[in-house]
């Protein structure tokens, strides 16, 4: 009879680092049982068995957090049976069914905060039947149909008009494709190759006019392309090469004056840009189409007006008086006003400072005023629709008749990831929340510590979060938010292990404990929805972020017995776990603050 012994490897030759364990036949050396290898921290890497040299039975694969990476079944060393694969959170990725290493029957994909991103079946590794796609509010992103190789597909807008399309083949588009605005017209149609864009594309305006046209090769703009205006006239027009401009291009204002002028060299070349009136404008180099280096602005009386650096589109601009003194200064990206904006007098004092907001292309300006700003000091900037005076950050200013009241939240969802969040928050309406969060952390949750058998590693702690929220204004996808949070955490992880080696008077059972305690500081943004912002009511609440945390581990009982169990939970001290909430919750009662 064969003899079956363990055998272990290590990290390098020197270490005690464990690298593999594993069971095998003395006489030929054949791998029978179990399997485990390790990272090099300790922490469990996978755990399987093996069979006549083959990988045998459930596999299960881990992260070094010690959460499942994937679990599955093998037959004769190839994967057979029902597969699960996890992100690093512990949420599900994927799952179904490999049939000798194939996929087949239902698959389901998932977003990393547990929603369903598309499902739909395999036969013999490849997709067939409808696939559906969905967006992370779980609302459907798109449709497929696949036939074989072959397969059409529709995707839309999340308020559910077609946004785009057309054929596919081997999942790759093809054919002819539509694409389509928010609004229902058509934004562009063309021809695709093994997922490129060729051929010939024409893009249009919501009106309906032609927007461009030109041709693709390999997924690359090739050849002449021509740009045109909503009315229909000429924009610019030129040659690409590999998706590049070359050679000399002409823009053209929607009344057919020359705009501007370039000779592109491989993207790049020295750009001159012109008034109606056939002035000089603004004049600079592109690089890869984008700003670079040192532009100068004219005015219309050919003075110098502005002068902006530039490194790949983004610069900063300051503009002059006709004096030469400063008159404003701000951050300009891709041909925008981005940031904030300060504005000045004729005299160098501070006049205000301006945010610039584009709409449809166009922009609004939010500005702030210093109390000398006159309205005899405006004259030729860029008039602000909107004012309103500085009064420090909107978080902390209280507002009449806001709603303050509180949140209970909670989310028995959690409990299948062995914990169950308690959260307390003063709300108030639109600008601030202080949260307390308290996280029961037991696993197995429901079963008590007597009913747990010997030799089965069980936890037992909590996580103490204390948070404050900023709050924006309510909008489509709820009220947006970014803070930060201290939290306090202590888990105890034990063991009741028997030991048999104890002949009389019988084995007895040693108690181990590993105590897990630490600080943490981290951010977060998220958003909340609620059915009144103003009002009581039930609400949801999600956020994300990640955590600097430091941990210590200590240990009642150093017997090595308890090393299997402990050591793979023992982990470096500074770690930065991800922060994830997704609590339901109820707001009340109802309270308006009176104070100004």
């Amino acid at each position: 009879m064969s003899q079956n012994t363990q055998g272990k490897k290590y990290f390098g030759s020197d270490s005690t680092q464990l690298k593999e364990v594993f069971h095998y036949e003395l006489s030929d050396s054949t791998l029978n049982g179990s399997y485990e290898a390790f990272y090099p921290n300790g922490s469990l890497q996978t755990f399987g068995w093996y069979k006549n040299d083959f990988p045998d039975s459930i596999w299960t694969y881990y992260y070094e957090n010690g959460r499942k990476k994937a679990e599955g079944r093998f037959k004769i060393g190839i994967p057979n049976g029902k597969w699960n694969y996890y992100f690093e959170n512990g949420n599900i990725k994927s799952s179904g069914t490999l049939k000798d290493k194939i996929k087949e029957g239902e698959w389901v994909f998932y977003f990393e905060n547990g929603g369903e991103k598309s499902a739909g079946n395999y036969e013999n590794n490849q997709k067939t039947g409808i696939w559906n796609y969905f967006y992370e509010d779980e609302s459907l992103k798109a449709q497929s149909f696949f036939m074989g190789r072959k397969g059409t597909y529709k995707e839309f807008y999340p308020f559910g008009n077609v946004r785009m399309e057309g054929e596919t083949l081997d999942e790759k588009s093809a054919g002819e494709w539509i694409y389509y605005y928010e609004s229902g017209e058509v934004e562009a149609t063309g021809n695709f190759e093994n997922g490129l864009k060729t051929g010939e594309w024409k893009y249009l305006h919501r009106n309906g006019e032609n927007k461009a046209l030109g041709t693709y090769q390999d997924g690359l703009r090739v050849g002449e392309w021509n740009y045109y205006h909503e009315n229909g006239t000429l924009q610019q027009s030129g040659v690409l090469q590999q998706d590049q401009k070359e050679g000399y291009w002409k823009l053209f204002y929607p009344t057919g004056e020359l705009q501007g002028e370039v000779d592109f060299d491989k993207g790049s070349g020295s750009f001159s840009e012109y008034y109606t009136n056939g002035g000089k404008k603004a004049s600079g180099q592109l690089v890869n189409e984008k700003k670079e280096g040192k532009w100068i602005y004219y005015g219309e009386d050919g003075r110098i007006d502005g002068e902006a650096d530039f490194k790949k589109g983004k610069g900063y601009y300051k503009g002059y008086y006709p004096d030469g003194t400063l008159k404003m200064e701000g951050l300009i990206e891709d041909d925008k006003r981005v940031d904030e904006w300060t504005l000045y007098n004729p005299n160098g004092t501070l006049a205000g400072t301006y945010f610039p907001i584009y709409e449809n292309e166009k922009p609004i300006f939010k500005t702030r005023q210093s109390k000398d700003f006159s309205e005899e000091s405006t004259e030729g900037f860029d008039k602000p629709e909107y004012k309103f005076k500085r009064r420090g950050l909107r978080y902390f200013q209280y507002r009449i008749n806001e709603y303050q009241g509180v949140i209970l939240g909670t989310n028995p969802l959690w409990l299948s990831d062995s914990k169950l969040p308690i959260a307390l928050e003063y709300y108030k309406q639109e600008r601030l929340g202080y949260e307390l969060q308290i996280d029961l952390i037991r696993d197995p949750f429901f079963v008590s510590e007597s009913n747990i058998e010997n030799d089965v590693l069980f936890e037992r702690g909590s996580r103490l979060n204390f948070r404050q929220k900023f709050y924006h204004e309510d909008g489509k996808f709820g009220m947006f938010y970014f803070g930060h949070q201290i939290s306090y955490t202590r888990i105890n992880y034990k063991v009741n292990y028997l030991d048999r080696s104890i002949v009389f008077p019988g084995p007895q059972v040693v108690p181990g404990t590993l105590v897990e305690s630490g600080f943490s500081y981290g951010v977060f943004i998220g958003s909340r929805w609620m059915r009144d912002v103003g009002d009581s009511g039930l609400t949801v609440d999600v956020f994300l972020g990640v955590n600097a945390a430091n941990r210590s581990f200590d240990r009642n009982n150093e017997d090595a017995i308890f090393d299997e169990y402990f050591n793979p939970r023992i982990k470096s001290s500074l770690h930065f776990p991800v922060i994830f909430g997704l609590n339901f919750g109820f707001a009340g009662p109802d309270n308006k603050s009176k104070t100004q």
